[in-house]
Parts: C-alpha cells; structure tokens; sequence
C-alpha cells in the first residue's frame, strides 16, 4: 500500500509538471482553422491535456500491471486516521491491562495507513528544505522584503501539512525543480515503508498532539526515525534546491525579476522613463501599460496579450517592430524572449497586473 502512495504522489507530481509543460507550449497556440478557432489560445491546452492523458493511458496500461505485480507483493496496510486511532488506543488498552500478548500480536500483525506520514515527510524535510533554499537565492537587497512572506507560508505548510501555497511558487518559474522535487516526494513516501513509520498525523500541529499518546503506545522509537527522516530530506531538499536554482538560473520569487509589486520602484521608474509622443514631445505622464504597447510596436502590431505567474506574454504581427532588451529594462523588465511571433517579458508577479492593464488600454 505504501509502495502504492509513493508511485500515486510522483504520478500526481507528474501530472501537475506535464500540465505546466503543456500550458508554456500551447497557450497561445493559433494555428486552427477558422472553424474551430474558437478554441486557439489557453482553450486548446485542455485539448491537448485529453489527448496526452490517452496516450499515457495506453501506455500504462501495458506498463502499470507489471508495477502493480510487485506492490501486491508487499503487506496489505489497512485505512487511514480512524484506523490509526483505534489501532494506536487499543495497544495503549492491552499495554494498560498487561495483555502483552494481544499487544504485541496488535503492534507486528496490524499496520494502519502510512499515507499521511510520507507526505509529513516530503511537507516538513523536503519542501521547507526548497523553501529554504529559495529564500537563500532572493537578492541580498530584497531579503527583508520577502523574509515574512517566506515566513508566513512555511508557517502554513509546517503546521497544516497544506504543501500548495509553498510548491506553486516555483511550479511554474522553475518547472525542472519541480520534477525533481516531483521524484524526491515518492521517494519520501516511500521511506515510510521502508522505515516502517507508523505514526499518522494531518500536520505538524496535530503530530505534536498525538505525540503523548504515541509514546504510550509504545511508538517512540517510529517518533525519533520520523524526526530523522524529515532531517535527511530537509538536507536533500536544500542542496538540491539551491544547487538547481543558482546553476540553471531559475527566477524563483525574489529574483531575476521575480518581484512582488513594488510602488516605490513603479514610480521611479516612471518618473525615470518618457515616451515620444506623436508630436515629438516626451510625455512622462503616459502610464507603464502604454509604455510597453510602445515598445510592442503599438497596438496594431499587437495580436494577443497573456501572462503566467512572472511572464508578459504577448503575440505580435510583426517581430521585428518590438523592442530589445535595453528598452524592456528600462521599464522594470528583467529578461525577454523572442520566438516566433511570440515574446515573454519577464516581470515577475506584477505580469498578471500588466496584461490586465494594457487589455484594458486595447
């Protein structure tokens, strides 16, 4: 069953990984016939998502039987928290009443549900341990800036075991990362099994609770081998993080032009920054939204506007008519793509802002 969960958290790590593959490739995806160009643009990701999932479907299909083979080798582990209540108050009964026997029968013969235990794992060790390394790679002048949005968020992981608020941060802006995070999270439900953990806990609030009643029950030793497996992973999530972020120069939030939105930094470079206008006059007054349609060639070369979580992504007529990358520096860009008839500007958080507000000037 443990096998099982492990296989179940990197195929659902995968899945999210291929869908953020999909969505980067197919999101401004043009080329149907008018007919169907209803469906162009982000309506034809979930197209292709259907499409992928039957064919990975038929290749499991002859795969996964020779996998299943080997987890239905293994242990059958029954339930989940109710389970392990009542397993955990019933050998505290027999403890309490001498019967040893029962007791021991109980403890070897009955393993409640391992699930929770791996993600414990993969949610305090491994994923604070990315988080870590994420906040060691923000900008050295911006670190004040983010060190309580870093707080706060491992906060919530650590004490619900809610992993969301803290992997859709780099999901998307270091899409590799995931993957491997994606490999190491099996491997941390994994070792539940192989450890043999048998404490059960929905965070670490909770693990903490149940502490006490676990120790009754003659479970902590499973306690200490817990703690040192979300250590060694915590280790391993780090380095690996750090490592991968610094080598392949991921913009991770905090850096390479991953910002939050910052007034201060608007303003300046507004007040820094003048557009021609038509009469050959500089217009300071001119809003950053307009600024960038300039330098996207102006609006009739603009097809269609988007963004993910750090990119401004636009498709133009003409490629040649957008600006380099000096001009986007200067107007708070950190990096630009060009392909196709697509670029990607790199503006951290505020991208979603500034696709909304150049939609509304169009």
């Amino acid at each position: 069953m443990q096998q099982t969960e492990a296989c179940h958290r990197m195929w659902w790590h995968a899945g999210r990984s291929k869908g953020g593959i999909i969505y980067n490739k197919y999101y401004n995806y043009r080329k149907l016939p008018d007919a169907l160009s209803f469906f162009n643009g982000k309506r034809f990701v979930p197209m292709v998502c259907i499409a992928w999932s039957v064919i990975i479907s038929l290749i499991l299909a002859v795969v996964w039987p020779v996998v299943q083979s080997g987890i239905n080798a293994g242990k059958q582990v029954f339930g989940q928290d109710p389970l392990w209540l009542a397993w955990v108050t019933d050998l505290i009964n027999y403890k309490d009443a001498g019967n040893m026997e029962a007791y021991k029968t109980l403890l070897t013969t009955v393993t409640p549900a391992r699930f929770k235990v791996g993600q414990m794992i993969g949610a305090t060790g491994l994923l604070l341990g990315v988080a870590l390394a994420m906040y060691r790679r923000v900008d050295a002048d911006k670190k004040d800036k983010y060190r309580s949005m870093f707080l706060s968020t491992v906060l919530a992981v650590f004490l619900t075991g809610v992993t969301e608020p803290l992997e859709f941060m780099f999901m998307f802006c270091a899409l590799p990362l995931y993957i491997v995070y994606a490999i190491l999270q099996g491997c941390a439900f994994a070792m539940s099994g192989i450890i043999h953990l048998r404490v059960h806990s929905f965070g670490n609030l909770e693990f903490i609770t149940r502490i006490p009643m676990s120790i009754k029950a003659g479970l902590g030793g499973d306690i200490i081998n817990f703690v040192i497996c979300v250590v060694a992973f915590f280790i391993i999530g780090y380095f690996v993080a750090y490592f991968m972020i610094g080598k392949f120069k991921f913009a991770t939030p905090g850096r390479l032009g991953n910002y939050m939105d910052d007034n201060a930094d608007d303003e300046t470079a507004s007040a820094a920054t003048t557009v021609k206008s038509e009469s050959g006059k500089t217009d300071a007054k001119d809003s950053k939204a307009e600024r960038i349609i300039a330098l996207l060639g102006g609006r009739e070369n603009i097809i269609l506007v988007d963004a993910c979580m750090t990119r401004l992504r636009v498709t133009v007529k003409d490629l040649d008519k957008v600006a380099e990358l000096a001009a986007w520096k200067s107007e708070g860009a950190l990096g630009l793509i060009k392909k196709d008839n697509g670029i990607q500007a790199v503006y951290g958080p505020k991208a979603d802002v500034l696709k909304s507000d150049i939609n509304d000037i169009l």
